[in-house]
């Protein structure tokens, strides 16, 4: 992900004259080329999104809730996400909402279809 050159090795050590079987660490490389994450949230990987949030995102989402809304009700249920999760799945909605038009052509759209039942 980032290319981070840290490195440490972990490794079991069985000493049969002296009785002793422990594990040790240690680091090799001490570099980071980035900043410190800060939990779980940092990781693209513990964010990945089940059917149950995402139902549950549509489904807040038909009630025109808020993606801040939705977040807070998600993160109070222990669920892992951030807000922009939240508003990449909103955004998936809506364009499937509109059928693959951007705002303006689905705007045309309708009111070309508005014109047509007038007459």
């Amino acid at each position: 992900m980032t290319g981070c050159e840290w490195m440490g090795r972990l490794t079991y050590e069985d000493d049969l004259l002296a009785e002793v079987e422990d594990w040790k660490f240690r680091v090799e490389v001490p570099f980071h080329n980035h900043a410190r994450s800060y939990g779980p949230l940092g990781y693209t990987h513990h964010r990945k999104r089940n059917a149950e949030t995402q139902a549950e995102i549509e489904r807040r989402w038909s009630q025109n809730d808020t993606s801040r809304k939705i977040l807070g009700d998600l993160v109070a249920r222990g669920f892992t996400i951030t807000l922009q999760d939240v508003k990449n799945e909103v955004g998936k909605l809506r364009r499937a909402q509109m059928g693959g038009f951007s705002h303006i052509e689905a705007l045309l759209h309708f009111l070309k279809e508005f014109v047509d039942d007038d007459t």
